[in-house]
């Protein structure tokens, strides 16, 4: 629908007219932890389902490094023993501005079904 626009212009007043039926919206910048096995979304399948996974973690300044290098450790592992290739971490994040609090990370899991999702 946006991408038909023409102008800035037409593009924001055609976002107002979907904005009209949101009753709530929220905004948040989420930055890439860079893990091993993740990949990226730009490499993401256009078919499947998407899974989005979040995590609050306890304020500090070390919590999301620390979370990533002990998901990093965990997810070679996971990775190896799923013999499905049904699959695929697409992304790690973490919030950096927004209506996510603080150290919320999200993963992004691409399955090839949602019967995939359950059997990998």
């Amino acid at each position: 629908h946006f991408n038909q626009c023409s102008s800035f212009e037409d593009a924001v007043q055609a976002f107002n007219q979907v904005e009209e039926n949101v009753e709530r919206l929220e905004h948040s910048v989420f930055i890439p932890l860079d893990v091993v096995g993740a990949q990226g979304l730009a490499n993401s399948p256009a078919d499947g389902v998407y899974e989005l996974r979040r995590y609050e973690l306890q304020l500090g300044y070390s919590t999301v490094p620390r979370f990533r290098d002990l998901y990093a450790a965990g997810l070679v592992d996971k990775l190896q023993t799923d013999q499905t290739g049904e699959s695929q971490l697409i992304s790690l994040m973490y919030s950096e501005a927004g209506a996510a609090p603080l150290n919320t990370v999200i993963e992004l899991w691409h399955h090839s079904s949602i019967d995939g999702s359950q059997r990998s």
